[in-house]
């Protein structure tokens, strides 16, 4: 839970779910979707949000797939 604590970032556990599951970016895309909809923040901020992660969907599965 801990980042500092266990030395890592989303971005390496992501890398790490996509190797182990060899998820394609569909998949991560949903997984990211169903992290931003169970949010217990404002329905405009999880607008914009899904927003921002349709419009970095593609670099983001690029940085995790390397």
């Amino acid at each position: 839970d801990n980042m500092t604590v266990s030395n890592t970032d989303v971005i390496q556990e992501f890398k790490y779910l996509t190797k182990t599951f060899n998820l394609t970016k569909e998949e991560v895309k949903s997984l990211l979707l169903n992290s931003i909809n169970g949010a217990f923040i404002p329905a405009n901020l999880k607008q914009e949000k899904i927003r921002a992660l349709f419009k970095k969907i593609d670099s983001f599965y690029d940085t995790i797939k390397s």
